[in-house]
């Protein structure tokens, strides 16, 4: 449930009359991977894909920014490739990660997605299992996202997020606080956001849960609830408009 506030925040770049998804709900062909082994609480991975989208977006119909750029050959362009390097030993967890987005079916090589995040959490000795406390910074920058009176130029924008977790017994407790600064060229385009969540272990693989969001868009911001636009949530809020969210949930792993 933590994947709220990550998708919400971290995961996308507002403002620019739209918002855009690093990442999305569909699925990647033909990846290569490679995970290290781990040496001495350090490990990493480094993937592949020509094509991120599966068959959903390769041309015609891409997820924004690219929604309106011209349809080449099917996979003549496009491929992204992901990085991450991960510390995990005792009370300390640590990682940097990222990624490139090339789309598939767009001609110009000038239009591209990158991102970089980093962060950072720490377990102190509080309670029965402790209670972990992390940091995470995230920038992303898209060539050919805002537009301005001499044409599209590229859109940046740095997030943050500080999550708050507290295990006793069978269950979790968590509070998010994330904040999206303003896209350049773009403001009043930040948001803030808050989980405050819970859930309960029924069995070693299944918990349910409930988890409230509220996501604050400043008046030019364009962040949206999870599953916006999808089969499965509502449509696109209007520019500056926010949202609250009740979840309650069940979860299982396979």
């Amino acid at each position: 449930m933590n994947g709220f506030a990550a998708y919400n925040i971290l995961g996308q770049v507002g403002g620019a009359g739209t918002s855009a998804y690093n990442f999305g709900i569909t699925r990647s062909d033909n990846v290569i991977r490679w995970d290290s082994p781990v040496v001495g609480g350090f490990d990493g991975s480094i993937a592949y894909t020509k094509n991120p989208s599966n068959d959903e977006v390769h041309c015609n119909g891409v997820s924004a920014p690219y929604s309106t750029a011209p349809c080449s050959q099917n996979y003549a362009h496009g491929g992204t490739w992901y990085g991450r390097v991960r510390y995990n030993d005792g009370p300390l967890t640590a990682s940097l990660s990222a990624f490139n987005i090339q789309p598939n079916g767009v001609p110009s090589a000038a239009q591209s997605w990158t991102g970089y995040r980093l962060g950072a959490a720490y377990t102190f000795p509080i309670g029965e299992n402790g209670l972990k406390v992390g940091a995470v910074w995230d920038n992303q920058e898209i060539d050919n996202f805002v537009a301005t009176a001499s044409g599209l130029t590229s859109g940046k924008r740095n997030a943050y997020e500080v999550p708050f977790t507290y295990i006793f017994g069978k269950s979790q407790a968590y509070v998010i606080y994330a904040k999206a600064n303003a896209t350049s060229n773009v403001p009043d385009s930040g948001a803030t956001q808050i989980n405050v969540g819970y859930d309960y272990a029924l069995t070693k693989n299944a918990f349910v849960g409930v988890i409230f969001t509220r996501l604050i868009n400043q008046s030019n911001g364009t962040y949206r609830p999870f599953l916006t636009n999808t089969s499965f949530g509502p449509t696109a809020p209007n520019t500056g408009e926010g949202s609250s969210q009740v979840s309650f949930d069940l979860n299982y792993w396979f």
